[in-house]
């Protein structure tokens, strides 16, 4: 099977599935930090595709869609544009928002991450 980038709509079909799966204050937490989709640079990984959707921003962090792994990740950034920390981490949209939102309820920051993509042997 050949990999095949997500589309923008392919991003906002996963924003429609999120939000059915979220509760009342996390749909309110969500359009608080949500974007509209765009793509930010994470090199050498999101190269090919012209780079990764970006589709929330809290701080110094953002939530994006790996379409290399299919699921979203949260990375920090220090230029606007672009992220270095890349994460294979599978989770859905409404997980990872979950997440940020019970991490921020509780006064820390703490998300479980996959790790870094690792060489095929």
């Amino acid at each position: 099977m050949t990999w095949k980038p997500a589309s923008e709509a392919d991003i906002w079909d996963y924003f429609n599935r999120a939000w059915d799966k979220m509760n009342g204050s996390e749909r309110h937490f969500w359009e608080m930090i949500r974007i509209d989709p765009v793509k930010w640079q994470c090199s050498p990984w999101g190269d090919q595709s012209g780079g990764f959707w970006v589709v929330a921003i809290l701080g110094p962090r953002v939530v994006w869609y790996n379409d290399i792994e299919g699921g979203f990740n949260c990375s920090e950034y220090h230029v606007f544009g672009q992220f270095t920390d890349f994460w294979c981490n599978q989770d859905d949209l409404d997980e990872v928002v979950r997440k940020l939102k019970n991490n921020l309820d509780h006064g820390y920051f703490s998300l479980w991450r996959a790790g870094p993509p690792q060489p095929v042997p």
